[in-house]
This record gives structure tokens, sequence and C-alpha cells, in this order.
């Protein structure tokens, strides 16, 4: 990766182009995409590359495409495509996914991260999701179909009116709990009531929204035969109901 051609700018150069997203102009935004997707269809892969802030809005890439260990930090992908894509080691901190198709794309790693980014409506139908950081993401109404989330990191993310059908995922990844003290499992979505960081929740948290996600998440453990975290949900979604109630 090579720096920016502004002297005064200590941003990386976009991939394919001289200058940072935010010095260059609107011709080379406008066309961006279009030489990005070709340049694509002859390399198939990528990897290292910088894509910070760039727009690749409503973009459709060639299924199997390979972005690895790229920066798209602070992105535009609203209602992009990545079907298939192998997005290992990259980083969407920031960024706006909102509508986007990755569809049994590989995503697996730690050093795979999507902290406080726009992810709503999105599907990860069949996606490899392993261990990926979603920390404080907005994940309302994204699907996860028959995707494997064990060891994703969500704590603080949002996660009401989210689908998650036959979803691999540990319990622990909405927890916060001390290594001394295991037993005291508690979803982060308490804060009004535990005093513990929460959020999962758009309307500012409370036991009802904190209801929907343990009833998902417990139809869910369910449907992977987890059994005993379904217990675990249903006796946290019934404590919630029990919450509301007594706040009415």
């Amino acid at each position: 990766m090579k720096e920016c051609a502004n002297i005064d700018c200590e941003e990386l150069a976009v991939f394919l182009e001289s200058s940072c997203w935010n010095h260059l102009d609107d011709q080379q935004r406008t066309g961006y995409p279009g030489k990005l997707i070709d340049e694509m269809k002859e390399r198939k892969a990528v990897s290292s590359q910088n894509f910070r802030r760039v727009a690749l809005i409503g973009v459709s890439f060639d299924e199997y495409a390979v972005f690895n260990d790229c920066d798209f930090s602070g992105a535009d992908l609203a209602k992009s495509s990545l079907r298939r894509a192998d997005l290992q080691g990259s980083n969407f901190d920031h960024s706006v996914l909102n509508g986007c198709h990755f569809e049994y794309a590989d995503m697996r790693g730690i050093t795979t991260t999507i902290r406080y980014a726009d992810v709503r409506e999105s599907h990860f139908d069949g996606a490899l999701l392993q261990n990926v950081n979603f920390t404080g993401s907005d994940l309302r109404d994204a699907t996860f179909v028959g995707a494997d989330m064990v060891g994703a990191m969500l704590s603080e993310a949002k996660l009401y009116s989210s689908r998650l059908i036959e979803t691999r995922i540990r319990k622990e990844s909405f927890c916060n709990f001390s290594p001394t003290s295991a037993n005291r499992i508690r979803l982060a979505d308490e804060k009004k009531y535990t005093g513990m960081a929460i959020p999962c929740t758009p309307r500012g948290g409370g036991p009802l929204d904190a209801r929907f996600v343990y009833t998902s998440l417990k139809n869910n453990f369910r449907s992977i035969g987890e059994y005993d975290d379904e217990r675990w949900a249903h006796i946290k979604e019934q404590e919630m109901e029990r919450k509301r109630l007594y706040d009415l």
C-alpha cells in the first residue's frame, strides 16, 4: 500500500488510485466501483489493500471474490453483494453494510472485525462467522440462517428483530462474566436493571426488548439441539417478562 499523493495527507492511497478517498475528485469517485469490478474480474483476489471510506453502494461482485486482510473501515457498501466471498482478516469497523448480501461468505477469524458498523437487514445465510468481532454493531433485522457464529463477539450489539435460525452460536458471545464466577452469566441487555453495560435494543434498552432477544436465542438453540442453552435463554426470557410486568 502506498501513501496518498497529497503531501499533507497521512492516509494511504485507495487501491487502484494514487490518493486516499478524501482526495479523489468527483469523477474518480464515480468511476471507482466500475474500475474495481473490472480489476476483480482479472485478479479475482486482493489482499492487504486499502478501501477506507470508499463508496461502493449497490455493487455486485462476482461470487468467490477474495478480499483478505483489507481495510474497509468507514466504507459505504450498502446493498452490495459479496456472496461466497472470502473476507477473512478484513476490517469493516464503522462501515455501512445495511442490506448487504454475505450469503456463504467466509469471514472466519479473530482478525475479521465488524465493530460499530451498520449491518441492518443484511443477509448472512450459510456464512462462516466464527470468532468475528461484531462488538457494538447494529444487527437489527439481519438474517442468519444456517450460519456458524461460534466464538463470535457480540457485546453491545443490537439484535432486535434479527433472525437466528439453525445458527451455531454460544451464549457466552452475548455475555459479560468473570472467569472466577462463570455461573453469573448475564446478557449485556440488562443495563437499566442490573447495572451492566448493554445495549442491544433500538429503543434504548428495557426488559421488553431484551425478552425478544432471549426468545430469538431460545428458538435458535432449540433448532440446533443446544437444549441446555435453550433452557438458559428461556429462564432469561421469563426473567425479562417479570421485570416488564413489574414496571407497568
